[in-house]
């Protein structure tokens, strides 16, 4: 007799609300994707790779982003452009 496969309630490689870690975070944006925060309002804040630089989109326009120990040890970084 063949067993039925069940499925599981939580699969092992899903993330709660696909948050990333920091790292998880910058591989994406390597990979020429646009990171935010949760916390963040995501269609005026949000992360990229810009001429080379790490930029923050912030206020309306681009800066150099001066990554903070808040980012780095944040788990709540997710994809918000593609």
């Amino acid at each position: 007799m063949k067993k039925e496969k069940t499925s599981s309630a939580s699969p092992k490689a899903s993330k709660p609300d696909n948050k990333l870690n920091f790292l998880e975070a910058m591989a994406m944006i390597v990979d020429g994707l646009t990171v935010s925060r949760k916390e963040w309002n995501q269609e005026k804040e949000y992360c990229l790779v810009q001429d080379g630089y790490l930029r923050i989109f912030k206020e309306g326009e681009f800066h150099n982003w001066i990554i903070s120990d808040g980012d780095i040890t944040a788990k709540d970084w997710i994809i918000c452009r593609k």
